[in-house]
C-alpha cells in the first residue's frame, strides 16, 4: 500500500509565531493522521520547512508507516534532506 505525507509551514509577520504541520493519507486519499506544532521566534522559512519535514517523519513513526512518499513545497529543503 502506498502512503503520502504532505508537510508545510507558515510564518506570521506580526508576532513571529510559526507553525508546521503534516498530514498522512493512504493511496485512496483516506485520512490516516495529522500533526501540527506552533513555535515562536523563528523567522527563516527554510528552517520552518525543515521542522515541518521532521514533523512529517515523526508522524510516519507515530502511525507506523515505513513506506511513504513525502510532499513539500520547498525544493531546497527536500534536496538537503536527501
Amino acid at each position: 500500500m502506498q502512503f503520502k505525507i504532505n508537510v508545510d509551514a507558515a510564518l506570521s509577520k506580526n508576532d513571529l509565531k510559526v507553525s508546521a504541520a503534516a498530514i498522512a493519507r493512504d493511496e485512496n486519499g483516506c485520512f490516516l493522521g495529522a500533526s501540527a506544532m506552533v513555535l515562536r521566534g523563528i523567522s527563516d522559512p527554510e528552517v520552518m520547512e525543515s521542522i515541518a519535514c521532521r514533523e512529517g517523519m515523526s508522524l510516519a513513526l507515530d502511525i507506523q508507516v515505513a513506506n511513504f512518499r513525502f510532499a513539500s513545497d520547498n525544493q531546497n529543503v527536500v534536496k538537503n534532506i536527501l
